[in-house]
């Protein structure tokens, strides 16, 4: 009986520990979901575009892409779509 309440308590200490880690992951994944709309609609407002971004990470490296949909920036040249100072 004693060690039937033992493993209970470690399992349900695990659980708690557990739950504490995930809401750090959730609260840091909200946190770059907002990151990435901020990004996302000052895009879509310099351009007047449909913007699709989008962070890759492994841990080591990140990569961000950014996606024009159907956008007339399509039609130009890389000289052209470069941003003017």
């Amino acid at each position: 009986m004693r060690s039937r309440r033992i493993l209970l308590a470690s399992i349900l200490a695990s659980a708690l520990v557990a739950t504490g880690c995930l809401k750090d992951v959730v609260k840091e994944a909200t946190q770059t979901i907002g990151e990435l709309m901020t990004v996302r609609n000052a895009l879509q407002k310099r351009f007047g575009d449909e913007v699709s971004v989008n962070v890759n990470s492994n841990g080591h490296q990140s990569s961000l892409t950014v996606t024009f949909i159907n956008s007339a920036l399509n039609d130009k040249t890389r000289d052209e779509r470069r941003p003017h100072s």
